[in-house]
């Protein structure tokens, strides 16, 4: 999974929002992410912006779940569709809660920016929790879907790592007991620190 909302339960309470309650929708993530933005001390929200997958994966994520698409069904470019332009023109707008430096920001500054407790929300790759833990021990913070337009999904840019076989493989079924292996709840549980 690309994108979760991790979000400083401390700077919520300072702020006096309720820390159980995380923001769920795009209005919900610009008012809450308004109440934590006390430049230059704190900012609202570590947006992603630089040069890189990352970003792609967090526009896609708002376009997307706006109803925005690349392509249609007949292959057509449709990027410029009132969907995605307000999906685009709302992304921007959340520079407002952001620090100065957005259109350089990418996922590790932006971990930086949480873990040192300068903002107090960042849409981070689920992978992240346990940098999280181990830079920011004694941070209160908590993980969310990332906020949607009121009335829609969350629709993110999701991923993973896929196991396969060749065709032209001289072992089969051995490759396939590997992945058998691999892919067991017990083994996962293993070697990640989140469950799959």
């Amino acid at each position: 999974v690309w994108e979760e909302l991790f979000y400083n339960k401390d700077l919520f309470r300072a702020a006096g929002l309720d820390p159980e309650k995380p923001p769920a929708t795009w209005t919900e993530l610009l008012e809450m992410g308004r109440k934590l933005n006390n430049p230059p001390n704190t900012y609202g929200l570590a947006l992603i912006g630089g040069k890189g997958e990352y970003t792609t994966c967090s526009i896609n994520s708002f376009t997307n779940s706006n109803g925005g698409l690349i392509l249609d069904a007949e292959g057509k470019v449709v990027y410029n569709s009132p969907e995605v332009i307000e999906a685009l023109k709302f992304y921007k707008s959340l520079e407002e809660i952001a620090p100065p430096g957005t259109v350089n920001r990418d996922e590790a500054e932006a971990v930086n920016l949480f873990t040192s407790g300068k903002v107090a929300m960042a849409m981070l790759g689920s992978w992240q929790q346990d940098t999280v833990t181990a830079r920011a021990p004694d941070m209160d913070w908590g993980v969310a879907m990332v906020p949607a337009p009121e009335g829609k999904t969350f629709r993110g840019c999701l991923g993973g790592w896929s196991l396969s076989i060749y065709k032209q493989s001289k072992h089969p079924e051995a490759a396939f007991k590997y992945i058998e292996f691999l892919s067991n709840r017990e083994v996962q549980k293993a070697i990640c620190s989140l469950i799959p």
